[in-house]
């Protein structure tokens, strides 16, 4: 068949296909009913090839494609009573899409899909996504080794994410690159005796990896040498993040991870580098000791307890280092030679810039501004050091002590 679709039939309660073997798509839905549907049960036994959707069954539990093995594209979607997803020999599929299945009783216990296994599943051409399945506490993918994305997201259950075979994706484009995103699953090695997290990542060079407010307290990706995007972000739980082969992200930002102390990126050294640090309220250490970092970026926010800020390699980044409340000196920055920009504001105690006198050069501005334990000749200082001519910018140096 070119394609079936059974839709707003509100009285059905069984829909078998036994000698439908393949078709474009099968798409199962309620949304033209005006009355919940009461589908229980979707078979297709014999189905080998077809796209398949079922969304928005009230009242359905089991679907059953016993021998798919290729799917265009694979959505279940706001089946609130499905407890059932069998596809055992499904191969590859495009987008794969489970979200929203689940219903929460008169006490807010969530019941619903609790395991999502594809125990055959090799190869993803599309997106992975999970997310917001309340009751859902398992997802395997034990051969997935082929993917263009993943998205695990709102699944307050969620303690084991198992996809062992997955070291890289497949590469996207400029616009789309292809992520890594795994966010709020508040359950996720919140109890590490019974949580795995299964995910060895080796290269994401063209693409993303996104964590943000998950339980786990240690995240460590050191089988990671290459990642186009690192971005952690909104995290109360993890006390240790470790990347420690990790040596190309052209773009890292770690912000509001408010339990880690340390951040250290032992080899990260690509040939341009935008750091991001800002709103860590525990990092005291921050230690890149290779980062050359071209003329990237490195800005350093608002980290409260920071007093140890380490990149003796960068020389032509723009710096920014702004309302930490700790830093005293910036001992761990003597090789800045020609950078673009450098900012120096709002740091309460710090009280010694004596390091920024190796720089030589700088294209645009100079601000060393509100840096309250500072002497404002400490400041002249630097800017003579360097050079007013030398200086493309306009010079900004006041509210110092």
């Amino acid at each position: 068949a070119e394609g079936i679709t059974v839709d707003g039939y509100a009285a059905l309660q069984s829909l078998s296909l036994p000698a439908l073997t393949t078709a474009g798509e099968v798409r199962v839905s309620s949304s033209y009913s005006v009355e919940p549907t009461v589908l229980y049960t979707l078979s297709a036994p014999l189905v080998t090839s077809a796209a398949v959707v079922v969304e928005a069954c009230d009242y359905l539990t089991t679907v059953t494609f016993e021998k798919l093995g290729t799917a265009a594209h694979l959505s279940l979607i706001d089946n609130p009573q499905l407890v059932t997803a069998s596809f055992p020999l499904l191969t590859q599929t495009g987008d794969l899409t489970v979200t929203g299945n689940f219903w929460l009783d008169e006490d807010d216990v969530a019941f619903g899909l609790t395991d999502l296994t594809f125990s055959t599943l090799v190869t993803a051409t599309g997106t992975v996504t999970v997310s917001e399945n309340d009751a859902l506490a398992t997802v395997s993918m034990q051969n997935l080794s082929t993917l263009y994305g993943l998205h695990v997201e709102a699944n307050p259950a969620l303690t084991k994410l198992l996809l062992p075979l997955v070291t890289t994706l497949t590469q996207g484009t400029a616009a789309d690159p292809g992520a890594i995103e795994i966010w709020d699953n508040t359950a996720l090695c919140h109890n590490p005796s019974s949580c795995v997290v299964a995910l060895p990542l080796s290269n994401l060079a063209d693409n993303v990896f996104s964590w943000r407010n998950n339980a786990v307290t240690t995240l460590a990706l050191d089988s990671l040498t290459a990642v186009g995007q690192l971005v952690i972000i909104s995290d109360a739980a993890l006390t240790s993040l470790s990347f420690d082969a990790l040596v190309d992200a052209p773009y890292v930002y770690v912000q509001g991870v408010t339990g880690i102390s340390e951040l250290s990126l032992p080899v990260l050294n690509p040939a341009q580098c935008d750091l991001v640090l800002t709103d860590n309220a525990s990092l005291i250490s921050v230690n890149l000791p290779v980062l050359d970092n071209g003329d990237g970026t490195v800005r350093v926010e608002r980290n409260d307890v920071l007093t140890t800020l380490s990149m003796p390699a960068i020389h032509l980044s723009d710096l920014t280092v702004r309302d930490n409340a700790a830093l005293v000196n910036l001992s761990g920055l003597t090789g800045l030679t020609h950078p673009a920009e450098v900012v120096v504001s709002e740091n309460p105690i710090l009280n010694d810039i004596s390091t920024l006198a190796t720089i030589q050069e700088i294209d645009g501005d100079l601000t060393i501004t509100d840096n309250a334990s500072l002497p404002t000749a400490s400041a002249e200082a630097i800017r003579d050091a360097i050079g007013v001519n030398d200086i493309g910018g306009e010079v900004t140096i006041s509210g110092n002590l």
